[in-house]
């Protein structure tokens, strides 16, 4: 009986550190404010796993080339930097890093969006292609009306946050509150400095103007 029990308990050792071993991968994820010409980078970092490992970058599921000017890629034995300086419009889309090891391989994705890249583009673009103008602005409402519904949300994101009890308890931590209270009104101030800017897009190419309801009572 005690040699049975001893045989059990070893394959539930093996199976545990089965799981160990199968490589897994540290969640990471792009600034949600990425500017046209400036640089970023993300890491992916294994989180369990036994090396060695192997990296692999992907954009919208095709195999990154590297050799892209603006690209790079740093590789150490646990983790992978994927460099990309100056970020272009091209740029946009989803990226996985893919990691390998003898016991399997796992992966983990993020999106890089540039807010309001393709708005300051097609801005510029219609004033250049004149002949083209009604094209371009059809695009241009296309994508403003895209960054608009990404921004209501993030409007509603603030009202929840502002609404959080912990704010309203009398018994939490004073410098919580505070610290809570400054982060908010960082964020309701690039809302509004970006709301402010989606409006005048609207304004110069006479389309119809959105009213955040939430910011505006």
């Amino acid at each position: 009986m005690t040699v049975r029990i001893e045989v059990v308990c070893l394959f539930i050792v093996y199976f545990l550190l089965q799981g160990k071993a199968f490589p897994t991968i540290k969640p990471f994820a792009f600034p949600k404010n990425i500017t046209l010409g400036n640089g970023y980078q993300v890491m992916c970092a294994v989180d369990t796993g036994i090396s060695p490992f192997r990296f692999e970058w992907f954009k919208d599921s095709v195999y990154l080339d590297i050799e892209d000017k603006n690209k790079r890629v740093i590789t150490d034995e646990k983790f992978s930097v994927l460099v990309i300086d100056p970020v272009t419009l091209s740029d946009q889309g989803n990226y996985t890093c893919k990691v390998k090891s003898e016991r399997g391989s796992t992966s983990f994705s993020t999106e890089l969006y540039v807010k309001g890249g393709l708005l300051c583009h097609l801005q510029k673009t219609i004033k250049n292609e004149s002949s083209e103008r009604e094209t371009y602005k059809t695009n241009l409402n296309t994508s403003l009306v895209k960054d608009i519904d990404k921004l209501k949300q993030e409007v509603k994101d603030l009202k929840r946050d502002v609404e959080e009890s912990f704010l309203m308890d009398v018994n939490s931590e004073p410098r919580k509150v505070t610290d809570l209270l400054s982060s908010l009104a960082v964020r309701l101030e690039q809302i509004t400095e970006q709301a402010s800017q989606y409006k005048q897009y609207q304004r110069d190419f006479q389309f119809e103007v959105t009213h955040y309801e939430e910011l505006e009572k």
